[in-house]
């Protein structure tokens, strides 16, 4: 490379790209004035090696310690919190879905949980025995579930059908014309009656009775001979069993008259 300044030529060396000369390096400037006289003056300046010039030279090797090191800064803060760990199922989880105020969980060992927000508490279990769950959806209160069986299932979410009691569940009856009503007996001393719905297969509260001093341990219903309907009969905890009669058979006619 040549540079042509006035009347005067002067060859200038080109470095190898990228290259920069060593520290205290000088650096010559020709000029040339009207009169044909040339003048030079030099200057030295601190330039910095660049690291890399090794590299881009074929004849020698790279050595990895000149090459500046300056430590990565990721400072930053999560932007999530862990709220809880849900843990219940038989086998490793395969699917989440939410249905409303529930979440639901699936497993491969064929168990699907029903969790109540918002302090996320098991609500129900079901679908034992029913093949691997590969697979669920929710729609309104219904949820779909693929399984491993080739099968597709259709679940109802029912609140009222589990929120009808306090405490735990202890025993269940049926009663009526094609087994028309549930009724259920509880460890907080209540007897409630349910209507099975035609469609869905879903539970209707109807009635929740109390009269028991402790926990309904057991019951059963059987045809009234006086007065038709039919009669429930609850044990308690309490050292009773109390006789109630229902007069009708109907949703609109249910009504409990206690006998004993």
């Amino acid at each position: 490379m040549s540079s042509t300044i006035g009347d005067s030529t002067t060859a200038l060396s080109t470095p190898p790209p990228y290259c920069i000369s060593s520290p205290a390096a000088t650096t010559i400037v020709t000029t040339s004035s009207s009169s044909g006289r040339t003048s030079t003056s030099s200057s030295s300046d601190e330039i910095f090696e660049n690291p890399f010039s090794e590299k881009l030279n074929p004849n020698s090797n790279l050595n990895p310690s000149k090459i500046p090191r300056s430590p990565l800064s990721c400072s930053f803060s999560r932007p999530y919190k862990q709220l809880a760990v849900l843990s219940g199922h038989v086998g490793p989880v395969s699917c989440l879905a939410l249905c409303g105020e529930f979440v639901l969980s699936a497993s491969q060992g064929r168990d699907i949980i029903v969790w109540q927000q918002p302090d996320l508490r098991r609500f129900a279990q079901f679908g034992f025995g029913s093949g691997s769950v590969k697979a669920l959806v929710s729609y309104g209160n219904k949820v779909l579930t693929a399984h491993q069986d080739t099968k597709i299932r259709v679940w109802k979410v029912s609140k009222s059908s589990e929120n009808g009691h306090k405490m735990a569940v202890l025993c269940v009856c049926l009663m009526g014309e094609g087994d028309r009503f549930l009724c259920s007996g509880s460890a907080d001393s209540s007897v409630c009656i349910w209507s099975r719905e035609k469609l869905g297969g879903g539970l209707a509260r109807h009635l929740v009775i109390r009269g028991h001093e402790g926990p309904v341990k057991c019951m059963r219903a059987g045809p009234s001979r006086v007065g038709g309907g039919f009669l429930l009969y609850s044990g308690s905890v309490d050292r009773s069993v109390r006789v109630w009669w229902v007069p009708g058979d109907s949703e609109k006619d249910l009504d409990l008259v206690r006998v004993k």
